[in-house]
């Protein structure tokens, strides 16, 4: 009976151990939590700090202990811990918001993904423009090119409709010499930027580098279908009319201009041709072709 009695008064003596260690465990655990929801407060209220300026590629990590202006990582991920009054930017990588975070501002990933935790306190909208999938590339790089190519057959047509004498001034004077032309062109082009940079420089330069600016557009607008036109009527075949050239001889040099490595050497030396060809057909005499 006595050793019954002592048994019964170990087990409540040790439970009531085992809950007073329990309960100083729980005070423990709530004086920690206290101390982080202050230190949160504090950073939170104090005032923001100017964030490095990240490397292209690098991967950003806003720490728990920091407030920073803004968050911007440029093809990297984005991790935001700690607390950022503006906005969070991530192009080309993903934007990861953790648990104990605080954002103000925006969330933006263009080419990457968002994850929020719920527990994270974000005031700003959510904007991802996420890429498409690897099988998907292609596809969406083909649409590309072949809306180009669609945009310049339809441009090259509507100018030719529009313009047809210019236009064929311009076929004309390619087919005399279109390396005279696309040098002319390259002076044309460098002569416009030169222009622009002295108009922003002076104000005195600025009517000069409008009126250069605008002449160089309307060269390589009539320049550019009649560099079509010329491409068409070089094809084999019979004799086809105005628009019908320019629209194969755009077709031929949109999908030129499209190839992985000649395509931009193609496309800037035709810009050039049109460029030069162009500006002669809107000041110049009618081109006389030797026959």
């Amino acid at each position: 009976m006595i050793a019954s009695a002592g048994g019964l008064l170990a087990l409540a003596l040790g439970g009531g151990l085992a809950e007073a260690h329990s309960s100083d465990d729980r005070t423990q655990a709530l004086e920690r939590r206290v101390e982080e929801l202050e230190a949160r407060l504090e950073r939170i209220e104090s005032p923001p700090n100017v964030p490095p300026y990240p490397g292209v590629g690098d991967n950003v990590v806003v720490p728990l202990e920091a407030h920073w202006s803004e968050a911007v990582a440029w093809r990297g991920d984005l991790r935001v811990d700690g607390a950022v009054s503006g906005p969070v930017v991530a192009v080309g990588g993903d934007v990861v918001v953790g648990p104990d975070a605080r954002v103000e501002g925006h969330i933006i990933s263009l080419g990457g993904e968002i994850d929020v935790h719920p527990d994270a306190v974000v005031h700003g909208d959510r904007v991802g423009l996420t890429r498409p999938e690897r099988d998907d590339r292609w596809l969406a790089a083909l649409a590309r090119r072949l809306s180009t190519v669609l945009g310049m057959a339809a441009f090259a047509v509507f100018i030719t409709n529009l313009f047809p004498e210019r236009s064929r001034n311009v076929a004309d004077r390619l087919r005399q010499g279109a390396g005279w032309y696309t040098v002319g062109g390259a002076i044309l082009g460098a002569g416009s930027m030169v222009g622009t940079v002295a108009a922003v420089l002076s104000v005195v330069a600025a009517p000069l580098a409008i009126v250069l600016g605008v002449g160089v557009a309307l060269a390589w607008l009539v320049g550019a279908a009649g560099v079509s036109r010329w491409i068409g009527e070089s094809l084999p075949g019979p004799e086809r009319k105005p628009w019908v050239s320019a629209l194969a001889g755009a077709i031929v040099f949109g999908v030129i201009a499209s190839l992985p490595v000649i395509g931009p050497l193609v496309g800037t030396v035709g810009a050039l041709a049109a460029i030069g060809a162009g500006s002669v057909s809107w000041f110049g005499k009618r081109a006389v072709l030797d026959v």
